[in-house]
């Protein structure tokens, strides 16, 4: 077997534990939180969008 390949084992099997899959940084946000996310996410949005499909004049 080859390493970054299916089936390689990186770690000895004592080692190998299951490790967290969410992280310890996720926590509940309150509502201006999200909203100023959300606006935030609408901008990155908007500017991408802008980006991708102005008109070259």
């Amino acid at each position: 077997m080859k390493p970054d390949k299916p089936g390689f084992a990186n770690r000895c099997p004592s080692c190998s534990e299951p490790e967290d899959d969410e992280p310890a940084s996720k926590r509940a946000m309150d509502a201006e939180e999200r909203k100023a996310e959300s606006e935030a996410n609408e901008a990155r949005r908007k500017a991408i969008r802008d980006l991708l499909y102005r008109k070259d004049s």
